[in-house]
């Protein structure tokens, strides 16, 4: 199967987003699959809503990833530089296993953390 004939072979935003609306993720596949991991149960990889420990600068953080807005926008809201800024993005896609900023954001919609649309 060549790339052009894959469907989940698509990285643009809308890609990510459908993919992850029908339940794959990027690199991970289908996401209705039960795993179980330190006792606790999650789906296709994703982390338990309680696991995830995000600071709360890393929650305000998000709320502003949700809404769409670029690092500096998000920085200048915290009061803190772009690289800092950036690195709450980061720290934010890696506690929620995201490869990218949507697929944060849709991840903690679906674990709860922010409410969604």
């Amino acid at each position: 199967m060549t790339r052009d004939s894959d469907p989940e072979a698509e990285e643009t935003e809308d890609g990510v987003l459908d993919r992850v609306s029908r339940g794959v993720e990027p690199g991970r596949g289908r996401t209705g699959e039960d795993q179980v991991s330190d006792g606790s149960v999650s789906r296709g990889g994703e982390p338990h809503p309680h696991e995830v420990h995000l600071t709360a600068r890393e929650r305000e953080a998000l709320s502003y990833l949700a809404l769409g807005w670029e690092t500096r926008y998000i920085a200048g809201e915290l009061g803190v530089s772009w690289y800092t800024a950036r690195n709450h993005i980061e720290n934010i896609r890696r506690k929620l296993g995201a490869s990218s900023r949507l697929e944060a954001v849709m991840v903690a919609m679906r674990l709860g953390l922010i409410p969604p649309g």
